[in-house]
């Protein structure tokens, strides 16, 4: 047997934090090898630029708002989907799962969803996400203003792809 050592892949979370514990949490998911699917930005010499949701996008934007109907005590504050990720900003109160069980199922229910208008990879987003856990009502105004202003720096993005 060959005693090759493969590369280990960087913990995403802080491994001593509840992920199910109130508060609020910044997500940051990209759409499988970055391809921009989800929407096009619409560049106007007016602010502000318009997103232009794909049918994807569409089922992306109506699980967004699922979140809260499957998962009680939890809310979406903020979203926006850009043409190959999504921002959210989601709150959970008392909630009886964790940010990773929510997202997880999030994740594979707009999988499943796509398949049925002929998307035919088999996973829609890359496996991880990004996440920053909301200090406080500086730290979420911060966030907040990042999501709002995201389609005016869609070419500045480091997510970027024509």
């Amino acid at each position: 047997m060959n005693n090759i050592e493969l590369p280990k892949r960087k913990a995403n979370r802080l491994a001593s934090y509840d992920y199910s514990q109130n508060g609020a949490y910044f997500i940051t998911i990209c759409v499988k090898d970055k391809e921009p699917i989800l929407s096009k930005i619409k560049f106007n010499s007016i602010y502000p630029n318009e997103i232009k949701l794909s049918k994807l996008g569409i089922i992306v934007a109506n699980e967004i708002l699922n979140i809260e109907k499957r998962f009680d005590n939890t809310k979406v504050l903020d979203y926006v989907i850009m043409p190959n990720h999504i921002h959210l900003i989601i709150q959970l109160d008392n909630c009886n799962f964790s940010l990773g069980q929510i997202i997880g199922s999030f994740k594979s229910i707009t999988t499943l969803q796509s398949k049925k208008i002929g998307y035919s990879n088999d996973k829609l987003f890359q496996r991880n996400y990004y996440d920053h856990i909301i200090r406080n009502e500086d730290d979420y105004l911060t966030k907040s203003n990042y999501i709002k202003n995201n389609p005016e720096k869609w070419l500045d993005d480091k997510y970027y792809k024509s």
